[in-house]
């Protein structure tokens, strides 16, 4: 009798649990899948080691997402205050209160509660690629400037202000899917 209801405590045990894809099966998912995001990681975030001590090409399963490391690199980022707004009729002379109101020493906080709405996203203090479209034309610039950069194609334009100089940091990319 004890036997039998180890059996099946057992089985009900394995009734509930459901198997992980093989790398292979993971692999085969990713290239068919309808949704595959690029996670990129700086070396100053938590999950950086996570995926950087991994090979490139490695397969992470878990029982609801697939992570494919593409790889390590080196980029330069500046680190900035960033505000970002959205277009509209009113954009130049937002544009002028902001740079009049931060002139005169208001914070991002301040701005992203006095600009914002549900679609402001600021923050004073992230790293971002130098190398990205939008900021390439400023990579001379030195800690206290500010400029807008606009991107007509989301219909956002952004405020920045330079923090410090240019630095050398490492990114991981990692390929994420979910599945199940």
């Amino acid at each position: 009798m004890k036997y039998f209801l180890f059996f099946i405590l057992l089985s009900l045990t394995a009734v509930g649990q459901e198997k992980l894809l093989t790398e292979t099966e993971a692999r085969k998912y990713i290239q068919n899948a309808e949704l595959v995001e690029t996670y990129i990681y700086y070396e100053t975030e938590e999950l950086f080691d996570l995926y950087a001590k991994r090979y490139s090409g490695d397969i992470i399963v878990t029982s609801n997402e697939i992570f494919e490391v593409i790889g390590v690199e080196s980029v330069t980022v500046v680190n900035c205050g960033l505000l970002l707004l959205e277009m509209g009729p009113a954009e130049k002379q937002t544009k002028q209160k902001i740079t009049d109101a931060f002139k005169k020493g208001a914070s991002f906080a301040e701005l992203t509660a006095a600009y914002g709405k549900d679609f402001t996203y600021g923050a004073d203090d992230i790293d971002l690629n130098i190398h990205d479209n939008l900021l390439e034309a400023h990579q001379d610039s030195k800690p206290g400037d500010s400029f807008f950069v606009d991107y007509p194609e989301a219909g956002q334009f952004y405020f920045l202000v330079v923090n410090s100089h240019l630095k050398k940091i490492k990114l991981v990319k990692v390929l994420h899917v979910a599945y199940k």
